[in-house]
């Protein structure tokens, strides 16, 4: 009997027929690739055949070598009648990518859930296509549609940034708190939530002065949120509908001396633009800035925050809740004073998880 040939399927192609579930910012180029360029962007689909690749494109590349050591993407493979958190059966592999590469799925011999996460925050990813085995079908993974999405909005903490390879955060931003804690809640009370992740080491709330940018200050999220890249000015075309909105940002700002009003005030701005342009968001959840273990004095805006000083006010029309995270923390609990361990991510992320558990009314199961 004649065997048939394998099937290439382009990447946008399964997009346009719904039979990948995608997740945060990929961008549909017109050559029929799928292009991310904030890590958290995820692909996910189903699949029961005996081989699936992958091939990268010409726009796959690190922008950044400085970024400790993690690899570009992360693709997990674990039975559909498994748990997610079934790690006794979950096969994971974590790989770099480059123009031509292929990657062979490590597929288990059954109908499987593939996701593929692009997990580092210094690199382009471009999806170019999906080599399938002859006569079999990738499907989408439906269920992951009906998940609330929280979107978060940080800097180098949020996105899983290491300063040293002494100290890597392998899976990137899998590792840091909003993915760590998304893992913990489907697993501890079956709330099962899309994270979408709009972070990056450095980054601030406030737009930086001329000056500042030639200080080194890369960008402003109140601007560079609306961008595809954090490396271009190409727009990104808005979709998706949060259900809550995390800003985890200030603790750039602080640093290069912005006052708090003025913080405030951007803040405020930002949050209206958002409220407009995501009508689905529910509630605001702001994160104070993280202090230096290094510094001697206490974090000011930190302080106004807890301490519902005067000098706060949300000017929105959703509520804004105050996440506190730092309260957990030590300094034996991170890097260099300021940047999580993996293990400071885990306390970090467990805070978040009970405080998002609290806030959707989720029950633990026992």
């Amino acid at each position: 009997m004649e065997q048939l040939a394998p099937v290439v399927w382009s990447a946008i192609e399964l997009a346009a027929t719904s039979r990948l579930t995608i997740s945060s910012r990929w961008k549909k180029t017109s050559e029929g690739s799928l292009l991310s360029a904030w890590s958290g962007s995820s692909i996910r689909f189903i699949y029961s055949g005996s081989a699936l690749e992958l091939k990268f494109g010409s726009r796959t590349e690190r922008k950044d070598r400085w970024n400790g050591g993690t690899q570009m993407l992360e693709c997990s493979v674990i039975p559909t009648t498994s748990r997610s958190s079934d790690l006794r059966r979950e096969q994971i592999r974590r790989f770099d990518a480059e123009l031509g590469f292929v990657f062979s799925l490590p597929l288990i011999g059954e109908k499987c859930t593939v996701c593929v996460t692009h997990i580092d925050w210094a690199s382009v990813v471009e999806v170019e296509s999906f080599l399938v085995g002859a006569g079999e079908i990738i499907e989408p993974f439906t269920e992951a549609e009906q998940w609330p999405t929280v979107m978060v909005m940080g800097d180098s903490i949020s996105c899983g940034y290491a300063p040293s390879e002494k100290e890597p955060i392998l899976r990137g931003c899998l590792d840091a708190f909003p993915h760590r804690a998304q893992r913990i809640l489907a697993d501890t009370c079956s709330l099962s939530l899309n994270i979408e992740l709009v972070a990056y080491p450095g980054a601030s709330l406030v737009e930086p002065t001329d000056e500042e940018c030639a200080d080194g200050i890369p960008f402003s999220i109140l601007t560079k949120f609306f961008d595809h890249s954090p490396w271009s000015h190409h727009k990104w075309e808005i979709s998706g509908m949060p259900t809550v909105i995390v800003i985890a940002l200030g603790t750039n700002d602080e640093s290069n001396d912005v006052s708090f009003d003025r913080f405030i005030d951007e803040l405020n701005t930002f949050n209206k633009t958002l409220i407009k342009v995501f009508p689905s968001v529910k509630d605001i959840w702001l994160i104070p800035p993280f202090e230096d273990f290094n510094e001697t004095g206490h974090s000011e805006f930190r302080q106004h925050l807890l301490s519902g000083s005067h000098a706060v006010h949300f000017s929105v029309d959703l509520p804004v809740r105050i996440c506190d995270l730092q309260n957990v923390m030590t300094k034996d609990l991170t890097v260099d004073g300021l940047h999580p361990t993996v293990k400071g991510q885990e306390i970090l992320a467990n805070s978040f998880a009970e405080f998002a558990r609290l806030w959707f009314g989720a029950i633990s199961i026992p």
